[in-house]
């Protein structure tokens, strides 16, 4: 029983406390709700009636505000009775309309009490967004214009104090100024919104209302106004436009601002047919006396057709679009220094990748200095590109000699539609474990002799970087199948641990040349990492086979004499005598048909023992792609050229400005004219180079390998 009292006691005690707690620390409870921004708009009401058409012009401006931020919730205040206060509502919400009516009808009425001003309903709105404990971002627009009751010059000093603590909290004051107010008012304005960080708009059909639009969109990153017409209209002329909606266009949205109250608008779609009052299943619209605010929800795409007749005055089209596709840039952030990089974008629709066509892609790429530089990317499955028409977009940017922070942009243009979206995004550049290769006595290794070939060291821009044994490895590329053996030790401090410097021995189990690289892999700044080094050709040569000959000693003979040699007789052209004349052969007669003989003898010879094409290219999976021997020349070319074998024979992408040159046990590649870039063991095809067994070619995305005999698996393959 005592057991039970305590808890019963021990619950109540709990309950208590809560209830407290609740009750007393309001402002704790309520952080835990979300805050949302809010937008308040205090207007003058002495300054509206003043103004020509005053009411309509702010309702226009509050129905311009609320379309564009239909997200916001809205309150209302009059300068006449500040503590009346309308709202908060939603701009989305079914009652906004009456809101916005009953706040029209409190601005045209005459009953303008004395006992509130300016600065009583500045006020009410500072405790309004309190309240609500409105979000960083939250604006309060101050509607005035040539009020005769309104004193500026004394008003600035007393919202001193007020206006401090907009700033603190994250929000912001705009100026509205109504047509024709006084510069008093602007002024004030502007020392009013300045303070908080905030702007200015003078409400005009010219450029007022467009100018508030692009500041509304540019602070909530929503993109920016397009022009789609604009003149100073006659009652019977007629305004005609054309509005190119993009694929994948989530909303369209149109502004017309118009001088005349009057005037009729209809919208038709691509097939022509009219967007009416009665079909707003797709679309919304907003009318005022100055606005007109058209909303397309997933418009079909093409060419839409708006007209504008009976308006008097100035009109002014304009409209931007949200689109439902979103642009990704993926790289392996950080980017080594000095090293060629790929970037790669994508198309994203509800975050998944699509491939889309009849589009660019573009990647803006802005330095640490702040230079910047436009590359294309690409889908074609060409210049780093892996496959064409998955949806990646590929480019291949120079290296990075800048470390730090970069920019890049990406935009994706419809050239038919002549619509473009962007996305930002940056990566960091800097400088990435590399590898320095010393060479020594390379062209003089002995078949069977261990020899010492070169040192590599492992450096971060210069400065040693100890790297474990493991992470270090080579490729051995050697004639037929007589590779030898290459070593790697490492120069340690102490005991098994890393190091940045490696002596590289070679044993070389027969002559010929042997081509090396080295590879570094490890993970590097949060990244996994590759680095290969130059290729390295190492001779293997054979030992000399010429003896000196031994001199045997010989036994003196005597001193034999000679006879005197005697001297030769004069030689005497033999004579021909024909009858009882004396005349010579005419042996020039034959000098030419033996010079012709002697030319096509040695043109036959020197054809007919020209090398004939031999070796085989495989590509990147081990698949043969050419066999030389077996390769289909002209028949005249072909033997003329017997030894010569053109890129452009081989149909193999990259290789169409190159040509291969065959002579005895050598083989050469040679450029030909401008190409693009190709590699001959990571070296870049400077004119000519010398090929051997398992020499890799590495040409736009592409990787290719020249063997002398088939391949049964090629091994440690060469990644560029």
């Amino acid at each position: 029983m005592n057991r039970l009292v305590v808890l019963s006691a021990f619950a109540i005690g709990f309950i208590a406390l809560v209830a407290v707690q609740w009750t007393v620390d309001p402002v704790a409870r309520a952080d835990t709700v979300r805050s949302r921004e809010m937008i308040v708009v205090v207007a003058d009401g002495a300054a509206v009636s003043q103004t020509e058409l005053g009411a309509d012009y702010a309702d226009s401006f509050i129905a311009l505000v609320a379309a564009l931020q239909n997200d916001h919730l809205f309150t209302f205040i009059t300068t006449d009775d500040p503590t009346n206060v309308l709202g908060p509502v939603g701009a989305a919400d079914p009652e906004f309309k009456s809101f916005q009516n009953e706040f029209q009808t409190r601005l045209l009425s005459e009953d303008q009490q004395q006992g509130w001003s300016l600065a009583d309903a500045l006020a009410e709105g500072q405790i309004v967004l309190g309240e609500e404990r409105a979000a960083p971002g939250s604006k309060m627009y101050v509607l005035t214009g040539g009020s005769p009751r309104t004193d500026f010059q004394q008003l600035s000093p007393r919202l001193l104090s007020l206006v401090n603590r907009f700033g603190d909290k994250g929000w912001l004051i705009e100026g509205v100024g109504l047509p024709g107010a006084s510069p008093q008012s602007i002024e004030f304005l502007k020392s009013l919104s300045a303070s908080s960080g905030g702007r200015v708009f003078e409400l005009s059909i010219s450029d007022g209302y467009q100018q508030l639009a692009e500041a509304i969109l540019s602070q909530g990153a929503m993109g920016s106004l397009a022009q789609v017409g604009s003149r100073e209209m006659k009652y019977n002329e007629l305004l005609s436009s054309i509005i190119s909606v993009a694929p994948g266009t989530r909303e369209a949205t149109l502004l017309i601002f118009k001088e005349s109250p009057y005037g009729s608008l209809r919208l038709s779609n691509p097939s022509g047919f009219e967007v009416s009052a009665g079909d707003r299943t797709e679309s919304s619209v907003v009318e005022t006396a100055h606005v007109v605010v058209w909303r397309l929800v997933d418009p079909v795409p093409g060419n839409w057709k708006m007209d504008v007749r009976g308006v008097e005055g100035v009109v002014s089209a304009w409209e931007y679009s949200s689109n439902k596709y979103s642009l990704v840039l993926r790289s392996a952030s950080p980017l080594p220094l000095d090293e060629p990089n790929i970037l790669v974008g994508f198309v994203t629709e509800g975050g998944r990748t699509v491939a889309l066509n009849g589009v660019r892609l573009f990647a803006n790429i802005t330095s640490p200095q702040g230079g910047t530089a436009s590359y294309e990317m690409k889908d074609d499955g060409l210049e780093g590109d892996t496959v064409a028409g998955d949806g990646y977009f590929s480019a291949t940017l120079p290296p990075l000699h800048a470390q730090g922070d970069y920019v890049a942009e990406l935009e994706m243009v419809w050239l038919a539609y002549n619509h473009r979206i962007s996305s930002e995004s940056s990566f960091k550049a800097q400088a990435f474990p590399a590898l320095e290769v010393k060479t020594l006595n390379v062209d003089e290794v002995r078949p069977g002799e261990r020899t010492k070939v070169a040192t590599v060291f492992v450096h971060v821009q210069g400065g040693p970087y100890p790297v474990p044994a493991q992470q270090l490895t080579t490729s051995l590329a050697s004639p037929g199948e007589q590779e030898g053996m290459l070593e790697l030790e490492p120069r340690r401090l102490f005991g098994d641990g890393p190091a940045w410097e490696y002596d590289v021995f070679f044993t070389a189990s027969a002559p010929g040349h042997h081509t090396v690289a080295f590879f570094l892999s490890l993970e590097y700044a949060g990244s996994v990492y590759s680095h290969v080094s130059d290729s390295v050709v190492i001779s293997a040569v054979a030992p000399s086979s010429l003896a000196v000959p031994q001199v045997e000693p010989s036994t003196v003979e005597p001193a034999t004499t000679l006879a005197p040699i005697p001297a030769a007789a004069p030689f005497l052209r033999p004579q021909i005598r024909l009858g009882s004349d004396r005349s010579s052969f005419p042996w020039w007669v034959l000098a030419f048909p033996a010079v012709l003989l002697v030319g096509a003898v040695g043109a036959a010879v020197y054809l007919l023992t020209r090398t004939r094409p031999y070796g085989y290219i495989y590509n990147d999976r081990d698949e043969p792609l050419v066999d030389f021997t077996q390769l289909r020349q002209h028949p005249v070319w072909g033997v003329v050229f017997r030894g010569l074998v053109r890129g452009s024979q081989l149909s193999l992408p990259g290789l169409e400005k190159v040509s291969f040159h065959f002579k005895g046990d050598l083989v050469r590649l040679r450029s030909r004219g401008e190409h693009q870039t190709i590699r001959v063991n990571n070296q870049p095809l400077v004119g000519e180079a010398t090929i051997h067994d398992r020499t890799w070619i590495g040409t736009s995305g592409k990787l290719y390998t020249f063997l002398l005999s088939p391949s049964a698996g090629l091994e440690g393959g060469i990644a560029d």
